[in-house]
């Protein structure tokens, strides 16, 4: 069974806040390798009529999104897809097998390691293919399925469901290591963190270890344990690097000291918190499973405010409870029932909701006065900062995970 899949059905977090138990999928999808060059312009699929003008300024920034389609959706529709920030406009398509993980986009490329076994480097400004990488670890594992990648100066980093994380040069894809993690069992549901010259990556099912590579050699620098292990992706600040760990009754939130593993503090959530953590400068905003969020003084570990998003009995196909962005004194927060809020930063006090057609199941990416966010059937929302007034939406088809990404 394809690792999206198993990652559903087997997933720790794959139950609403009843505790019901998403059902085992008996889906499998068909791996599909890219094609060599994005397709062009084209037709775009059903759009709203733009009712609020954005900033112009977007008109010369793309939002790049990337579907994880069912099997009853034709491989042709898994793509990676440029859109114009300002329009909703279609630039260009790359069809490609799905993805969990969000792409990396720098300097003109975009980086991506969807389910078909490749990590591959994109023009984004025409989405040609620049490079594609794989190698076979060993006949069950390959790098690239489900994969999360996270870029530092020239190297690409890449971590993928079967529990490998691989340093990839980023201009050519040529390796430079590979780490696997040291019980078979585990696997790797995050995106890493990297900085202070350490891979900080969290995994489960094994050793249920929060890990520091070096970011050299990808040996381990130093490891922490939690008892249900690590799903959240990891946030790097300063000296301290903040990271959630698994829990069903409870679960904790943990800062450590980025050198040495050290706890700086502990923070007990009533929840798994999987989403990375939003951070601006003093205060993290850290959302848990259970749709709550909270702010956090990122010092001390203290509550400051805390919050419940609308709550909904439909079970997202991939539960990740609340999922914040902060920008210029407003959280920005989307959920599972399917509703992006705007939080004022310092208080909490609601200052808009948008309801949109499913669960939203990764943070919105926010960009010269607009908000962009995707949802598991597949639309793509562009929403005024301000007020939440919708100025467009795409159908992409199939299903979104990763949030979108905004640039040039």
């Amino acid at each position: 069974m394809h690792n999206c899949w198993r990652r559903i059905s087997q997933h720790p977090h794959s139950y609403s806040r009843s505790r019901r138990i998403f059902p085992l999928l008996t889906l499998m999808l068909l791996a599909l390798a890219a094609c060599g060059t994005g397709t062009g312009g084209g037709a775009t699929r059903p759009r709203v009529t733009p009712t609020v003008p954005l900033d112009t300024q977007l008109a010369s920034e793309s939002v790049y999104v990337i579907n994880a389609s069912p099997v009853t959706t034709a491989p042709s529709g898994w793509s990676l897809t440029a859109l114009n920030a300002r329009t909703g406009a279609v630039r260009w398509k790359l069809p490609t097998a799905g993805m969990i993980g969000r792409p990396v986009v720098a300097n003109g490329v975009i980086f991506f390691a969807p389910q078909d076994g490749y990590v591959y480097a994109v023009d984004a400004a025409t989405g040609h293919i620049r490079w594609r990488f794989q190698r076979t670890v060993n006949v069950s594992t390959q790098v690239g399925i489900d994969g999360y990648p996270a870029l530092d100066g020239d190297t690409l980093y890449v971590a993928s469901d079967g529990g490998t994380v691989y340093a990839l040069d980023a201009q050519t894809g040529k390796e430079r290591w590979l780490f696997t993690l040291p019980d078979s069992k585990g696997h790797i549901y995050a995106t890493p963190a990297v900085g202070r010259g350490k891979v900080y990556l969290s995994s489960g099912n094994g050793s249920n270890a929060f890990y520091a590579l070096d970011e050299a050699t990808g040996k381990i620098a130093w490891q922490f344990t939690a008892p249900q292990g690590f799903d959240g992706y990891p946030l790097l600040a300063g000296a301290t690097v903040y990271v959630g760990a698994d829990g069903y009754t409870q679960a904790s939130f943990y800062a450590l000291d980025a050198d040495s593993g050290k706890v700086r503090w502990q923070l007990q959530a009533n929840d798994s918190v999987i989403t990375r953590p939003a951070f601006d400068g003093n205060s993290l905003y850290v959302g848990a499973l259970d749709s709550s969020l909270y702010q956090v003084n990122a010092a001390s570990g203290k509550v400051g405010w805390h919050a419940n998003l609308a709550s909904s009995d439909t079970l997202a196909a991939l539960p990740t409870g609340a999922a914040p962005t902060v920008a210029d004194g407003v959280v920005y927060v989307g959920g599972e029932s399917g509703v992006v809020e705007a939080l004022d930063a310092a208080t909490g006090t609601l200052r808009w909701q948008h309801t949109a057609d499913s669960s939203v199941d990764s943070a919105p990416a926010i960009a010269d006065g607009a908000v962009y966010m995707t949802t598991e059937k597949g639309i793509v929302y562009a929403l005024s900062a301000s007020d939440g007034a919708l100025a467009w939406k795409y159908a992409d088809g199939g299903l979104i995970y990763a949030s979108p990404v905004v640039a040039p």
